[in-house]
C-alpha cells in the first residue's frame, strides 16, 4: 500500500511537470506566460517536496532546506534567463 502511495505521488508530480513543459511549448511566442509557468513549477516543486516528505513522516530541516535551496536556484536561473526578454 505504501509503495502505491509513493508511486501515485510521483506519477502526479511527473504529470504536472509534463503539463508545464507542454504549456511552455504551446506558449512559444509568449515569453511572459513561459516565465509564469516556470515560476509556478518552482513553487510547485518546493510545496510538493515539503508535502511529500511530511506525509511520509520524514520531514527534517535538511530535506526542507534542500527543496527550498534547489527551488531558489531554479528561480534565480529563471530570472537570469527571462529578465532580458521581459
Amino acid at each position: 500500500m505504501r509503495l502505491l502511495k509513493i508511486l501515485f505521488s510521483h506519477v502526479v508530480f511527473s504529470l504536472v511537470l509534463l503539463s508545464a513543459l507542454l504549456s511552455i511549448f504551446l506558449a512559444e511566442f509568449n515569453i511572459r506566460t513561459q516565465f509564469y509557468v516556470v515560476i509556478g513549477v518552482v513553487i510547485y516543486y518546493i510545496l510538493w517536496g515539503v508535502i511529500h516528505h511530511s506525509l511520509e513522516n520524514r520531514t527534517a530541516k535538511h530535506i526542507i532546506s534542500e527543496y527550498v535551496l534547489l527551488g531558489l536556484i531554479g528561480l534565480v536561473i529563471t530570472l537570469i534567463v527571462f529578465m532580458p526578454l521581459l
